[in-house]
């Protein structure tokens, strides 16, 4: 299992074409991912879990990424964390 955690600078936090986004990447991996906010934890690859995390800016993301393919996952994860959120 690896770990990724990241403070969201979107002024519009983790909106729902953000959380579409997002989803897409994590059904993508073999195996399972969990993201939470605060005291929140969804499952990554369902867009209204995700999306109910309900995290604005400010807020950290943990991700836990499981699988086979985690750290090519995870990868994409960052890179999308970086450039959206």
């Amino acid at each position: 299992m690896k770990g990724y955690r990241y403070v969201i600078t979107n002024p519009e936090g983790l909106h729902a074409r953000i959380a579409v986004n997002l989803a897409k990447i994590c059904r993508d991996a073999e195996g399972r991912i969990v993201v939470s906010a605060g005291d929140r934890k969804a499952d990554g690859k369902e867009v209204f879990a995700v999306m109910n995390l309900y995290a604005v800016k400010g807020d950290e993301l943990v991700f836990l990424v499981e699988g086979g393919d985690e750290e090519e996952i995870l990868r994409q994860i960052q890179e999308f964390c970086v450039s959206q959120l």
